[in-house]
Order: structure tokens, then sequence, then C-alpha cells
């Protein structure tokens, strides 16, 4: 798996701070509120769409990683476009419940 840089500003959270997302359960998050930002760094994967195949392998591939993620200090999110119900069922079919999915899928 090969990192990337984005050259959108560090501090993405003045950009996208107050935006409310969904969590798989249905329960809304701010998107500043989903890792310390003073603290820590995160990596934010985008998926596409719920039932894009490709989004599911990028998602199986982070299940895969999230221990070395946890072990150097990065919190890992997942954020698609979709509702609720779509991202719960994303977690389902890779037989993890929702509340328990191993990284965010908002």
């Amino acid at each position: 798996m090969r990192a990337s840089t984005s050259p959108v500003s560090p501090n993405i959270s003045e950009i996208l701070g107050d935006a409310t997302i969904f969590t798989a359960t249905g329960d809304p998050v701010m998107f500043k509120d989903l890792w310390d930002q003073t603290e820590g760094i995160a990596v934010v994967a985008l998926l596409r769409h719920f039932g894009c195949i490709c989004c599911w392998e990028l998602a199986s591939t982070l299940k895969e990683w999230r221990p070395k993620f946890d072990a150097a200090g990065v919190k890992l999110v997942a954020v698609g476009v979709g509702t609720p119900d779509k991202a719960r069922m994303l977690a389902e079919r890779m037989n993890i419940d929702p509340a328990e999915f191993p990284f965010p899928v908002l």
C-alpha cells in the first residue's frame, strides 16, 4: 500500500470540520470530531459508493492493514457516498458488525 500526499490545505478541519456525516449505524458525527487533529494524523479513505467493487476491495485492504495503522498511531476513516443502510450492508457483507466495524465507515 503506497501513501500519497494531497495538495489540500493541511488544516482540512477548517474546510470540512462542520460537515455532518453519518456512521454505518446512522449516528451523525461532525467531520472534525473523527480524530484529534492537534495530536494525531488520519488516513481518510474515500469510497466512491458502497456498491463499488473496487471500494469493497479497498475496504478489505484497509481492514487487513488496520493493525499497522493502529501501531503507528494513525486514525483510519473510510468515507463513502451513500446512505447509512448501504454502509451497513458493506460492513455486514464483510462479516463485521457495523457497530464494531474496524474503522468508521461514513
